[in-house]
């Protein structure tokens, strides 16, 4: 029976493993195969990369090809390049169709990929050459050979001359001669340089190819050591090249025109260089008859070489050099000031001894110069403009010029101290001043410095001294006008008059007494005369009124005098402030004793309107009254007659 049991469970464990190895000899079959899917569809051969990424190990991957092809060993690419999570496939000429790949992932949670087009790179291997004397030619051949690797059939080149600077940089390239070669072997040129200007260059080669796609790869090179081309280059026509150097503002003006010459151009190169600069101030190119460049400079930079190179039509090249030391070559001053009220300025000039041509322009005049020794030259100036001064010297086929500007100002600055006049009095111990002046003038008092506000008001406390006081006030602008204002003031103590003010007072109280009497003595006439007059119609006298009247009367006939003076006062200032009166008072007074006039022209203007308004209202009320008087003495007199014809009755 256990030997039973025994054989019926050996049965068990056979079926059991009978049914459970193949299963995991399928699943560590499939496992080992990994996975396959579509990679990419290539509509025709072309160099491709395959870009394989990954996050934890490299995957193992095989790419098969339309017709069975298996690319998985390293030697089975063109090039393996490994990179940070990612390995690149490159393949040259694949297959056009349908690509697959096979890959395990391995521990990698994801792989991705990718596929682009590789483009084959083309190497420059060597660049050499030699110059070559021919017997044919005046310049030197350039002779060598050139060497690259490339998968293709062949490759195209092109020979250059490159200008360096001065720190190993290349600034400009000449390209001199193109060709093709075959990969592999060395490709041999020969040039004839006569497209350079003469100076010294480098050789550089640059190397370019088409792939399948179309793409271009390239490669450059450069030769080691250099050649130099000589008596390819003529010095050009002086007259061409126009150089001006503005030594006041610092720049270079370059003018350039072949116009009317018996040559032809068809380009030229504008280089620009100074001494202690690493780098050009210029560097340009143009074509046609001409050009203009405007160049700023640093004089403490050093010299200045300006040299155009221009490229002949029949071949071969001329230049034209000018070499500027940034200092006049005489010395030249402009020694009147920017602002000056002279109408003559001064240029001083010491030629040492040489001699110098220039010019002297002054707006659009222009006067030729000769410069010997030394002098000064005066040039006249326009009044109240500015005037653009222009010094030119020519020297070394360079005019060097320095400018300047000279406003003409002759109109003396204002000077107004409000409140004074030219003689005061006063018992004060100290006096103020408080005016203003133009703005920027120098102000001084007495010879001591005020400084005024920026508007130019001011404020001065000055102490005085017993007696009489000067303050003379001077305002200088910076074109020299001056202004001067003398004030004099009279001090006085305090228990003391002066005998002036004396005088003064007696000849007021004597005015106010005679005033009074003639005003009594006309009163008193008046009301006389009013008086006798009533007795004489027999009417009832009445004193009171008659002095009332007299004095009215005489009121309003002061009052109208007054008008009259005022209105022979207003034209008499009229007269002042017009025609040649206005010309010399504004020549001789100052603003504030202009002002003074105007406003006691207004003054007296409505005086006269308030004198003849009081005489008016005066009349009018003598004429009511008057009107009144008559009324009460014509209804007394009805009433007489009333009580007479009744008492007859």
């Amino acid at each position: 029976m256990d030997i039973m049991k025994g054989i019926k469970k050996s049965s068990i464990y056979i079926i059991i493993c009978a049914v459970i190895l193949p299963v995991l000899i399928l699943m560590c079959s499939i496992s080992a195969r990994g996975e396959e899917a579509p990679l990419v569809t290539l509509e025709s051969q072309r160099d491709i990369t395959i870009i394989v990424g990954y996050d934890r190990e490299k995957p193992r991957v095989a790419f098969i090809s339309p017709s069975g092809t298996r690319y998985e060993n390293p030697e089975d690419f063109n090039q393996v390049v490994e990179g940070d999570n990612c390995t690149y496939y490159n393949i040259a000429r694949a297959e056009r169709g349908d690509w697959i790949i096979d890959y395990e992932k391995g521990a990698n949670r994801e792989v991705t990929v990718d596929v682009l087009n590789w483009h084959m790179p083309i190497t420059a291997n060597s660049l050499t050459f030699q110059e070559v004397q021919s017997e044919e030619n005046e310049l030197q051949n350039i002779e060598g050979y050139i060497n690259v690797t490339y998968e293709r059939y062949s490759y195209e080149y092109i020979i250059s001359a490159a200008v360096k600077d001065s720190s190993g940089n290349i600034i400009n390239m000449i390209e001199m001669y193109k060709g093709s070669g075959n990969p592999g072997s060395d490709t041999e040129f020969s040039i004839y340089p006569d497209m350079l200007p003469d100076g010294e260059y480098y050789l550089v080669a640059e190397v370019y190819a088409e792939d399948d796609s179309g793409t271009e790869v390239r490669d450059s090179i450069e030769a080691s050591g250099v050649f130099t081309i000589s008596g390819n280059t003529s010095e050009g026509d002086a007259d061409c090249l126009d150089v001006i150097c503005n030594l006041t503002d610092n720049y270079i003006d370059i003018n350039f025109s072949i116009e009317g010459k018996n040559f032809s151009c068809e380009e030229y190169a504008l280089i620009v260089m100074q001494d202690k600069l690493d780098d050009y101030l210029s560097l340009q190119s143009y074509e046609g008859d001409g050009f203009a460049d405007h160049i700023v400079f640093d004089p403490e930079d050093g010299n200045i070489v300006v040299q155009v190179n221009a490229r002949l039509s029949d071949g071969g090249y001329m230049s034209w050099t000018r070499t500027i030391t940034p200092v006049m070559p005489a010395n030249v001053t402009i020694e009147t000031q920017e602002i000056s009220n002279d109408l003559n300025a001064v240029i001083s000039f010491d030629a040492g001894d040489e001699t110098y041509y220039g010019n002297l322009i002054l707006g659009d005049a222009s006067e030729q110069l000769r410069l010997t020794g030394s002098s000064k030259i005066q040039v006249g100036l326009e009044a109240m403009n500015v005037n653009e001064l222009e010094f030119q010297v020519d020297s070394n086929d360079v005019t060097y010029c320095i400018t300047g500007r000279v406003s003409v100002d002759n109109m003396p600055p204002l000077l107004d101290i409000y409140g004074a006049s030219d003689s005061m009095t006063t018992k004060e111990k100290t006096v103020v001043f408080v005016g203003c002046t133009e703005p920027g003038a120098a102000l001084n008092c007495n010879g001591d410095s005020i400084s005024p506000e920026a508007d130019g008001s001011f404020t001065i406390t000055l102490e005085l001294a017993d007696g009489e006081n000067e303050f003379r006030f001077e305002s200088v602008d910076d074109a020299g006008n001056s202004t001067v204002r003398i004030i004099h003031i009279i001090k006085t103590d305090a228990g003391k008059t002066v005998s002036a003010e004396k005088g003064n007072g007696i000849m007021t109280i004597l005015t106010a007494i005679g005033g009074a009497v003639l005003i009594t003595a006309l009163i008193g006439l008046i009301a006389g005369a009013v008086t006798s007059r009533r007795e004489k119609k027999g009417m009832k006298k009445n004193a009171f009124g008659a002095v009332l009247l007299s004095f009215f009367s005489i009121l309003a006939v002061l009052f109208t005098g007054l008008g009259v003076l005022q209105l022979i006062m207003h034209f008499i200032r009229d007269g002042e402030i017009s025609g040649d009166n206005l010309i010399n008072l504004l020549q001789s007074a100052s603003t504030s004793e202009i002002a003074d006039i105007i406003r006691e022209q207004r003054e007296y203007l409505y005086s006269s309107f308030i004198s003849f308004g009081a005489a008016l209202i005066i009349v009018i009320a003598l004429i009511i009254y008057a009107i009144i008087r008559r009324r009460k003495r014509k209804s007394r007199d009805n009433g007489d007659m009333n009580s007479r014809d009744m008492n007859n009755n």
